[in-house]
């Protein structure tokens, strides 16, 4: 997603000054082919010229300016090229089925099927129609507009080789020769001001390797590789979706380096998945590494005397058994592997679970609630690792099929929650789990509620295995209710003795 402005408005400022060349200055550029239709009186202030079949025309610098018929008119500054349009330089090429140059405004209009490309980089912009204006006295930065939903490739150069004072050159990595991403766009339109400011207009596609982003608008600062998608914003990488109102993109290089997500933002990973106001998404290689979800992302500032709005939701995460909501969450995922989730501000947070229990609703959950819960992950007993994915196949007896994970196996690596521990000032930490005596199978569990400064749960196998609590300690434990045992006598003796106690 790097630098595609300064490409492409080059390439026009080229074809543009070329083109006024070619009839500014006869001296420099002459006519190779062609058919000189007709001429007024070279002393006239209207003058025009026409120029028919297969024109060529050559300037100094490399320069050739190919089309069926050439107009040009003194009068009006207006430079006509059409049929078959082709422009070609040492680095760009532009080709239309017409090109209109207005050299009173200093703009030019390259309409059907327009290509331009850069020849050095490989970049490409084509569409219906491109329109161009030169920089001036008054109007300090050029500015190029493509409309009818032009698509764009582009491409960086080629970096300049380093420079050596030895003889002997090291060999280079063996992926070092691998071309960058193309950053490709689609969009209803297309603005480029100056050298670095890209917009993009009307339901906005963009594509670099793994990650494609979605908008109504995007825009590009190629001096601060800062990408912004507005608009039912979406981000799509190879292991998570975000979406918000509003995504700006920091990046490094070619790579995502950090996303700030504004407007009800969320984001699905394999892991967990985390919805809030405002979503901060941290990136290493490609690959997400940190998520910091909040209320607020910065302090609302406003009219006093005005009516404070509603309040915005508390940030949400949910991870495969346990969710959790707080004024602010701090997901730690090294490796794109949930490690640990942080909720800072009325923590709340519930296993989820599938124990069942013909119990009240009030008592139906095992909950957490504090100034601060942290929930730690760990591999899963089953998780394969990330690097014993490939392993040696086992060459089984004839007939059998082979034991063992084969070299292009995909790793199965997944975690599970390791332990939750909530704190909070003054017996702020409040902790209800459901547990069953062992060797109960069945049955209503037990319930313990217990209010302390710091709780924490130890789980095994989704289970809870022990509970540690410090500092004053207040709670209860409710036991399952035992049926009542049925009495020796019954039928008519046992009806006329409760009638006889009623009475």
């Amino acid at each position: 997603m790097s630098r595609p402005p300064l490409l492409l408005a080059a390439a026009l400022a080229i074809t543009v000054s070329a083109a006024a060349r070619a009839q500014q200055a006869p001296d420099r550029c002459e006519i190779l082919d062609g058919v000189l239709l007709s001429v007024t009186d070279r002393t006239m202030p209207d003058e025009r010229i026409v120029l028919s079949g297969s024109v060529h025309i050559g300037c100094a610098g490399g320069v050739h300016l190919y089309a069926d018929t050439a107009i040009s008119e003194s009068a009006t500054g207006m430079r006509r090229f059409i049929g078959n349009v082709v422009y070609r330089d040492s680095m760009k090429t532009l080709t239309a089925d017409r090109v209109d140059y207005f050299a009173l405004e200093e703009r030019l209009l390259a309409r059907g099927d327009v290509v331009l490309t850069d020849r050095d980089a490989g970049s490409v912009i084509r569409g219906p129609e491109l329109e161009y204006f030169r920089a001036t006295e008054w109007r300090p930065r050029a500015r190029m507009l493509a409309r009818g939903r032009p698509h764009a490739i582009l491409r960086d150069p080629d970096p300049p080789e380093p420079a050596s004072d030895s003889a002997t050159v090291p060999e280079p990595p063996a992926d070092s020769t691998a071309a960058p991403e193309p950053f490709e766009v689609d969009a209803d339109s297309m603005e480029i001001v100056g050298e670095e400011n890209f917009r993009g207009s009307g339901n906005v596609v963009l594509v670099r390797g793994e990650t494609r982003g979605f908008g109504d608008e995007a825009l590009y600062d190629q001096a601060e590789e800062r990408m912004i998608l507005t608009g039912g914003a979406r981000v799509e990488g190879e292991a998570f979706t975000l979406l918000a109102e509003r995504i700006d993109a920091q990046l490094a290089g070619e790579e995502l380096e950090r996303v700030v997500a504004r407007g009800m933002a969320q984001l699905v990973g394999e892991e967990i998945q985390v919805d809030a106001p405002a979503l901060t998404v941290f990136f290493a290689e490609g690959e997400v590494q940190r998520m910091v979800a909040v209320r607020w992302l910065e302090p609302r500032t406003g009219d006093e005397s005005a009516p404070p709005g509603p309040p915005l939701p508390q940030p949400r995460a949910v991870a495969e058994t346990f969710w959790m909501t707080a004024d602010s969450i701090d997901a730690l995922a090294p490796d794109q592997r949930l490690d640990m989730v942080i909720a800072v501000g009325d923590a709340y947070g519930e296993r989820i679970d599938t124990v069942a229990a013909d119990v009240p609703d009030l008592v139906a959950h095992d909950w957490l609630r504090g100034d601060t819960i942290t929930a730690t992950f760990v591999a899963a007993p089953d998780s394969v690792p990330a690097d014993s994915a490939a392993q040696d196949v086992v060459d089984p007896p004839v007939g059998e099929e082979p034991v063992g994970e084969t070299a292009d196996a995909e790793p199965q690596r997944r975690v599970v929650l390791d332990r939750l521990v909530a704190v909070g000032e003054d017996g702020g930490a409040r902790s209800l789990y459901r547990f069953r005596e062992e060797g109960a199978e069945e049955g209503p569990p037990s319930v313990n509620y217990l209010v302390a400064n710091r709780i924490e749960l130890v789980m095994r196998e989704g289970k809870i295995q022990a509970v540690h609590a410090e500092g004053a300690l207040k709670g209860m434990n409710l036991q399952p209710g035992r049926p009542p045992a049925t009495p020796p006598d019954s039928g008519a003796a046992g009806a006329s003795k409760g009638a006889a106690a009623g009475g």
